[in-house]
C-alpha cells in the first residue's frame, strides 16, 4: 500500500505534463506579419493564399505587396506556413514558383535567412509581408493574419 502512495502523485504528474506538452501543439498557429509602419490592418486568408501563390491581387490596399519567404528551419515555420496555408510541401511551393518564374508569370517570393532579417526587412518596406510561428515574438511585427495549424 505505501508504494501506491507515492505511485499516482508521480504517474498524475507525468500524464498531466504530457497532456499540457501535447495541447502547445494542439493550439498551433502561423501568424502573417508585416511591419508596423504598413497600411495593411488585417489580410484574408483567400488573400495570403493568392499572395503566396504569386496571383495579382486588386484592391484593399493589397497591390503591389511582397511576400518574403524563410529559409530558416529552426523550427519548421516554412514548411509548417505552407502546409497550412496551401496544403503543400515546401518541394510542391517551390515547383510551383519555378513554372511561375519560367513562364515569366510571376516572381518568387524574395527569400530571409533568419527570423531578424525578416523582421528588419519588414520594418524598412512597408509593402512587405512575411510569416513566423505563433510562439515567435511579434512585437515589433503588425500582426495581419492569424492560421491556426
Amino acid at each position: 500500500m505505501k508504494n501506491l502512495n507515492l505511485f499516482w502523485p508521480r504517474a498524475s504528474f507525468v500524464v498531466f505534463s504530457t497532456a499540457l506538452f501535447f495541447c502547445k501543439f494542439a493550439f498551433a498557429e502561423i501568424k502573417i506579419v508585416a511591419g508596423k509602419k504598413s497600411a495593411l490592418d488585417t489580410m484574408t486568408l483567400e488573400s495570403a493564399k493568392d499572395l503566396y501563390l504569386g496571383r495579382k491581387l486588386g484592391g484593399d490596399g493589397l497591390r503591389g505587396l511582397k511576400p518574403l519567404d524563410r529559409l530558416d528551419s529552426a523550427n519548421n515555420t516554412r514548411s509548417r506556413f505552407y502546409k497550412t496555408l496551401m496544403g503543400w510541401s515546401v518541394a510542391r511551393t517551390k515547383a510551383h514558383w519555378s513554372q511561375l518564374v519560367f513562364t515569366g508569370k510571376g516572381d518568387a517570393p524574395q527569400s530571409v535567412a533568419s527570423l531578424q532579417e525578416l523582421v528588419k526587412r519588414l520594418q524598412d518596406d512597408e509593402m512587405a509581408i512575411g510569416f513566423i510561428a505563433g510562439e515567435e515574438d511579434s512585437a515589433d511585427l503588425k500582426v495581419l493574419l492569424k492560421i491556426n495549424e
